[in-house]
Order: C-alpha cells, then structure tokens, then sequence
C-alpha cells in the first residue's frame, strides 16, 4: 500500500512533465550515452596505444559524416507518414498490419516505394566516399599498419551504410506511432553495442570494438522490428509494388526535404567551425577547454530535445487529422516542457561546473571560464527552443528556418576570426550567440505567431463550416 502511495506522486509528476515511454525511453538512452562515453574514454586510455586511438577518432568523425547522405529522409518520411498514416491503427488481435482504408494503405505504401530506391542511392554513395576517403587518409600514412585498420574500417562504413537504411525504416515506424517501441529498440542497441565494445577491448580487440558496437547498433533494434513489425513490413511491400505511380516525390516532397536538409546542414556546418577556430588562435589546449564546453552545452540541448522528437509524428498526425484543439494544447506544453528542462538542465551544469572548480581546480581548468560556459548554454538552448516552433510550422509542410540558416551560415565564418582573435574562446561563444540571439529568434517570434494564427484560422474555419471546434 505505500509502494503504491509513494507511486501516485510519482505518475502526477510524470504526467504534468508529459514523461510518457517514449520520452522515458529517450532520456535513458541520453544518460547511457553521458555515462557511457565517459567510462569509454578510460577503455580508450587505457586499452588503445596512440595510434589506434587516433583512428579511433578519425573513424568516428569521418562516420559522423553519414548524417549528410541521409539528406533529411528519415525526418521527411516520419512527417509524411504521420501525415498519410493518421488513420492507421492497430487490430484487435495486436499483430501489426493496416486497417485503414484501401486509399491510405496505398498512399502510405507508395511513398515508401517512392523513397526506398533514392535512399538506397544516397547510402551507397555514402560507403563509396568513407572508403575511398579512409583508404586515401589512412593508406597514405606510412607511419600506420594497414593491417592495423584496413579490415576494421571496411567493415564499420558498410555497417554504418546499413544504419542509414535503418534511419528510414525506423523514420517509417515512427509515422505510424511507434515511437515507444523505436527508442526501446535504439536503446537495446545501444547498451548491447557499447557493452560489446568495451569486452572487445578489454580482450585485446582494439578497434573490432568499434565493429561489434556499430555491428549491434544496427542488427539488435532490426531484429526488433523484423520480431514485431514483419506484417506491417508485408502489406506496405505490397502496397508500393502495387501503388508506384500514387506519389510524384519530386513535385510534392522533394520541395520540403531539400529545404530542410539544407537548413540542417547549414547549422551543422557553423557548429563545426568554432573548435578549429579556437585551436588555430589560442592552441590546442584552449580548443580542448572550449570543445568540452560546447559539449556540455549541446547535451543540455539534447534533453531539451527529447520532449520534441519524440512528439514530431504525434504533431504531424494532428496537423494532417486537423485537431486544432490538441494540436494548440500540444504546442504549448512542448514549448513550456522543453523551457523548463532547458532552465534545470543549464542550471545543474553551471552548478555542477562551479563546484568541480572548487572541489578539483585543476581538473576544472580543464572547462572553459563559467562566463563561456554560459554564453554557450543560452545559445544552445535558444537554438533549440527555436527548433521547437519550427517542428510545428514543418508540420504543415513548410520549412522556416531555411533563410535564416544560410544567412547564419555566411555571417558566422566572417565574424568568427574576429571574435576569437579579440577574446578567445569566449569570442567563439559569442560568435555562436549573436546570430542565434538577432537573425534566429526573431525568426522564430515571427514563426510562432504565424503557426498559433494558422491554427486560429483553421479552427474558426471549420467551425464555419459546422465542423467540431
């Protein structure tokens, strides 16, 4: 009885949160990553000499590399599918398969036959860039074995290729509301890879570590959905072979994706600038400080980011299924749960940070000065609170952030050198501040009002036309 007691608190506190699996599941899998990458560095250390260590890291960034080649696909497939599959649901004997309407069930399989083959394309033109690209890096090398890396990478750029054929099928579940069971399987993947990863090297395995890691990563959360998902994965094959002239990607997709994969790439573009400009102005040590700062920074970001993605097909299928009462409802939590886990989260790392420095001061030189530290965090939060309104305005098929991503991604690179040259790495956080604070979030005030008048509009508007408020 009191276990139950204690736990009714507990939902009243998750619910007013709006913590459901999915959310849960998401934030589980934040934390594993913290604490996890964590006790990977000491592995590293400790189990890898120097120049495994190096390909360690110039593996991860020229892998990193595989979010270009998915080109905003696995995002575009999540919100036409939400959109399209609004009316998707499950039978009454649990299996997973479409008991919607024929025309659904077309449109919904046809898209997907529509996109298999263009993200087919771009996955193997991402394997042909990472091997030639490694080949010619680390070949040209004669300090390193080729012994010593050749096999390792062969086999991570083709597991990666098949992680970004993963990214779509799971974009596809996510559309039609799984999106519990995807972070579960995610989750399942990542535990059992990094674990993997850590025996691995533990047992003299060096870099095959990074091969089961990526390995599991893709076969546990695919074993997952095949187990689960295999009927679903049956009637929607049948669908698009039958259905391959329902959908015209290039005329009605193509104009959204584009735009959103450039406005992506842009602000993934300026947020690689700053550790090089660092290293370049103030050294290697200064660039390590303010690395460790941008990280800390974007982590907090990422929590905040765990109440948006999680409810990016919820909003696409209320947006398709014009329920502008939830949708208005959905907005505004969003915008006040990712705020207010925004203000905790920056609080506990200043916090956290402050008390590092005086418990260990030289392990806390090591962090940025707490004036960096917190420009960088307000920056981080403001671009993701921004990110926030525009999933809303993407819903309806329209990307906002287009101009000024590319605005910001031509000013930042000509006033970084400045800043940097000026005041170090504090320069490099105001140069990520500024634009964010002036060209970004008056963008997003403007998106906001445009996204709650459109929904004003669409509800008086039906209620015109003697349809339920």
């Amino acid at each position: 009885m009191q276990t139950i007691m204690l736990m009714q608190p507990l939902r009243r506190l998750l619910r007013r949160a709006d913590i459901d699996l999915a959310i849960g599941y998401t934030l589980i899998n934040r934390i594993w990553m913290l604490g996890s990458n964590a006790v990977t560095m000491l592995f590293i250390v400790h189990f890898l000499d120097g120049t495994q260590q190096g390909l360690y890291f110039t593996f991860l960034t020229l892998l990193g590399l595989h979010i270009v080649f998915d080109f905003g696909f696995s995002y575009t497939i999540t919100q036409w599918v939400a959109r399209e599959g609004a009316q998707l649901s499950r039978l009454p004997d649990g299996a997973e398969t479409l008991s919607a309407d024929t025309a659904v069930r077309a449109r919904v399989g046809a898209l997907l036959g529509q996109a298999a083959p263009r993200v087919l394309a771009l996955a193997m033109a991402f394997l042909v860039f990472a091997l030639v690209t490694g080949y010619w890096l680390f070949g040209s090398d004669g300090r390193i074995a080729r012994g010593d890396w050749l096999l390792p990478w062969l086999l991570v750029c083709l597991l990666t290729t098949l992680r970004i054929l993963l990214l779509s099928v799971e974009g596809t579940l996510e559309g039609l509301g799984r999106v519990e069971l995807v972070a579960r399987a995610r989750l399942a993947g990542l535990v059992s890879g990094t674990v993997a990863m850590w025996i691995i090297m533990l047992a003299g395995g060096a870099l095959y570590g990074m091969v089961a890691s990526a390995g599991l990563l893709f076969a546990v959360p695919l074993a997952i959905y095949l187990r689960r998902f295999h009927k679903l994965f049956h009637h929607l094959a049948a669908a698009a072979r039958a259905n391959r002239g329902a959908w015209d990607w290039k005329a009605q997709v193509w104009p959204f994706q584009w735009k959103y994969a450039i406005s992506t790439l842009s602000t993934l573009l300026v947020l690689n600038l700053f550790n090089p400009a660092v290293f370049h102005f103030q050294g290697a040590e200064a660039a390590g400080r303010f690395g460790l700062g941008l990280s800390i920074a974007n982590s907090v970001a990422g929590f905040m980011s765990v109440w948006l993605n999680c409810k990016v097909p919820l909003i696409s299928s209320l947006t398709a299924g014009q329920r502008h009462d939830e949708l208005r409802a959905l907005f505004r939590s969003t915008k006040r749960n990712a705020l207010a886990v925004a203000i905790l989260a920056g609080s506990a790392a200043l916090l956290l940070v402050t008390l590092l420095k005086e418990v260990d001061p030289a392990l806390g030189a090591r962090i940025p000065a707490m004036t960096t530290l917190a420009v960088l965090l307000l920056a981080a939060v403001l671009q993701q609170y921004i990110l926030t309104v525009a999933v809303f305005a993407r819903a309806q098929k329209r990307e906002p952030l287009l101009v000024s991503s590319l605005i910001i991604a031509l000013i930042t690179p000509c006033i970084l050198p400045f800043l940097v040259g000026a005041w170090g790495a504090l320069g490099a956080g105001v140069s990520y501040l500024l634009p964010v604070l002036f060209i970004s979030a008056p963008c997003s005030y403007r998106i906001n009002c445009r996204v709650q008048a459109a929904m004003r509009g669409q509800r008086r508007a039906m209620c015109d036309h003697g349809g339920a408020p």
